[in-house]
């Protein structure tokens, strides 16, 4: 529905371009591949104005799913969560920095995530990065 205000990706096409910078970093994905792959998913990256990482720990994530899939485990969670921290592919989409957000949910109930980011979604459209993060963090 293009006349939507707001839509959420989760596990959408950001993380999967996180997915294969992880790959490029820790398989030795070629980067050619990587970029091709990267160049496919502009048609729908374009889209994206903010990136809100929510993070926790492997445990607290384990617990909340577990069995995880068949890639995650302690050892890859890590290394994932580096990559995301590191905003490789924020920058590589043309996402300016100053529009992706981090909340660390590892202490949050799954209610209080869910408050911050309709804060965050609710914040004044025209707010600058300070009144964003202080509307995620409330």
């Amino acid at each position: 529905n293009r006349r939507a205000e707001v839509v959420i990706l989760d596990r959408g096409v950001v993380d999967s371009l996180y997915w294969l910078n992880w790959f490029k970093d820790a398989m030795g994905f070629n980067e050619q591949s990587y970029r091709s792959h990267v160049v496919d998913s502009f048609v729908y990256v374009k889209m994206v104005r903010k990136v809100i990482l929510l993070a926790c720990s492997f445990d607290v994530a384990e617990r909340r799913r577990p069995g995880g899939g068949r890639i995650m485990n302690s050892k890859v969670y890590p290394q994932l969560l580096s990559n995301y921290n590191k905003k490789y592919v924020a920058s590589d989409i043309g996402l300016d920095l100053s529009s992706f957000f981090g909340l660390d949910t590892t202490d949050l109930q799954v209610d209080t995530v869910e408050r911050k980011v309709r804060a965050f979604l609710n914040a004044p459209k025209g707010g600058d990065r300070n009144d964003l993060m202080a509307a995620l963090l409330r």
